[in-house]
């Protein structure tokens, strides 16, 4: 595998430790078909125009990034705040934007900000939700706010399962994608309305084989259907073990998904833990490694988490011989105090 039949890849993990590998341009084909027909099978009318909200510099550009050939839009979450609400609205507007994807967090913030203002927005007929939990208050409200069904689905960065929300508010896994067992934590198969680990063995990781592979979520299972084989297909009534801490900045920002920001730390680090001291304006970054690393090391993970929650925070760096633990054994990544 190369750069030219494969891209990388690199997770930050639910302990801060990075997974890396490859993934084909052949396999993501088949994952991005099998995305669209599900959301074609939804029912969402992928010729509207549409929009993606992303963590990412736009060149230049403060909100909106327009890509007129495909129709296609996109909106900086960085900026997303209540002193630019009502510019984010105009755009939409203006736009005729007809489907939004997001991370749950971005959509609901930008739906709590619209109705604080009185805000409507006609033209958003389907709404698209990935890379973290969609709560059942967070799915309420959208839906009523833009009266239309959420569509949400569960991916990774090491392109492994593929579990779709469907009209009947149940997730179900794509098995051309992946196979997957829900497991306890004595390995045992999860009975009907018990909770328990996802293990996933993929059928479009060719150039990394993710084989029973724990991805570190858990899921509640709502029913079990045996095929002829022997082999379980689940229904799952929710997907845990993605909710991660929401920072509220004093502009009403409120800030998500700092896996992003952690996947960015020196490759030395074996595991970290990331605080916010909220009065102080103050992170602080607990890690795991052989030896004390310097403070330049970390500019490039500095650069883009201060580019989320603003310059006014400081951020130190904590050599530690161990990191705290919840009394379940798992280690947390972010806290809020």
């Amino acid at each position: 595998n190369n750069r030219f039949n494969s891209i990388s890849f690199k997770t930050s993990g639910t302990t801060g430790t990075p997974l890396k590998g490859r993934v084909l341009k052949s396999d993501l084909r088949k994952r991005f078909l099998r995305i669209l027909k599900s959301q074609n099978d939804f029912g969402i009318n992928l010729k509207l125009n549409y929009a993606r909200f992303i963590n990412h510099k736009l060149f230049g550009k403060d909100i909106v990034l327009e890509d007129f050939a495909n129709k296609h839009y996109f909106f900086s979450i960085n900026e997303l705040s209540e002193q630019r609400i009502i510019e984010y609205a105009k755009h939409i507007d203006r736009l005729n934007i007809g489907i939004i994807e997001a991370y749950p967090s971005t959509i609901f913030s930008l739906v709590t900000l619209l109705e604080k203002y009185n805000l409507s927005i006609e033209s958003v007929k389907h709404i698209i939700c990935t890379a973290e939990k969609l709560t059942f208050e967070q799915k309420e409200r959208i839906e009523n706010f833009f009266k239309c069904k959420v569509f949400d689905y569960y991916g990774s960065t090491e392109q492994s399962a593929f579990i779709k929300l469907t009209k009947e508010n149940l997730y179900l896994n794509d098995n051309e994608i992946a196979f997957i067992e829900v497991l306890d934590n004595q390995e045992q198969l999860c009975k009907e309305g018990e909770t328990g680990n996802i293990i996933v063995t993929s059928f479009t990781s060719k150039a990394f084989p993710l084989i029973r592979y724990n991805i570190g979520d858990k899921c509640k299972v709502n029913s079990i259907n045996f095929c002829k084989d022997g082999f379980p297909t689940y229904s799952i009534t929710e997907i845990l073990g993605r909710d991660e801490e929401t920072l509220v900045l004093d502009n009403g920002k409120r800030v998500s998904r700092f896996s992003l920001s952690l996947k960015l730390l020196p490759e030395k680090i074996l595991s970290s833990q990331l605080f916010f001291y909220r009065k102080e304006k103050k992170a602080v970054l607990n890690y795991l490694s052989k030896d004390v690393i310097r403070d330049k090391e970390f500019e490039e993970f500095s650069n883009h988490l201060l580019g989320r929650i603003g310059t006014d925070y400081v951020i130190k760096f904590n050599h530690v011989i161990r990191l705290s633990k919840e009394k379940s054994g798992k280690v947390r990544t972010v806290f809020i105090i």
